[in-house]
């Protein structure tokens, strides 16, 4: 089975893993759950700018979940890859691993199908005349211990929530057939992005 994000580009359903990053994506075809979980009433926000992520290039990883997601998302879209995977760990390993600069840099074919499925979410992710740098805004629940999922409907690019971003690149999807959560992980005092779930 395969789900096909915006403007036709193609990933893999079910067993698909970013393999550096541990980001999986499944599809449930055509369900019908509406976006998101529920969010305590508790909730942090943070708001991000790929402009402001420049002395994050040295230091991986971010001081909160939101501000993660806030970086890895807004790499993302401006196509700063290097800059995303240094917000991401590996979740398939026990306990889940960071990536280094070199490894993030690298160009081994693992790395080329991060950036392959990378290039692909920009797409997804992107919304139509997006700023540049792209304004990126997460509100979330406060973490449950050294882990967080956040829902797409909390999250925005340039005042447009993620959801309705991939609602209006794609074709025969409608409101409320997508569902997006983003799970991140606490590892040595800062967060990473360790899973992108998405059912259509």
């Amino acid at each position: 089975m395969v789900t096909k994000t915006p403007r036709n580009v193609t990933i893999q359903a079910i067993a698909v893993t970013v393999m550096a990053a541990a980001l999986t994506v499944s599809c449930a075809a055509k369900s019908s759950n509406v976006a998101g979980q529920p969010i305590p009433a508790t909730t942090t926000s943070a708001s991000v700018s790929s402009a402001n992520t420049a002395a994050a290039d040295a230091k991986s990883g971010a001081p909160t979940a939101e501000q993660a997601l806030a970086q890895w998302i807004g790499a993302v879209v401006s196509g700063d890859f290097d800059q995303a995977c240094s917000v991401m760990a590996d979740a398939e390993q026990t306990p889940p691993k960071v990536f280094s600069p070199e490894t993030c840099a690298g160009q081994d074919e693992t790395m080329k199908s991060v950036r392959k499925v990378l290039d692909g979410l920009r797409t997804a992710f992107t919304p139509d005349n997006a700023a540049n740098p792209p304004k990126v805004e997460v509100a979330g629940p406060a973490a449950t211990g050294d882990s967080a999922k956040i829902a797409a409907d909390k999250i925005s690019v340039d005042g447009k929530t993620l959801d309705d971003i991939v609602l209006s690149h794609s074709t025969g999807v409608q409101p409320g057939q997508t569902n997006m959560t983003f799970s991140l992980q606490k590892l040595d005092e800062a967060w990473y992005v360790t899973n992108f779930d998405l059912k259509i």
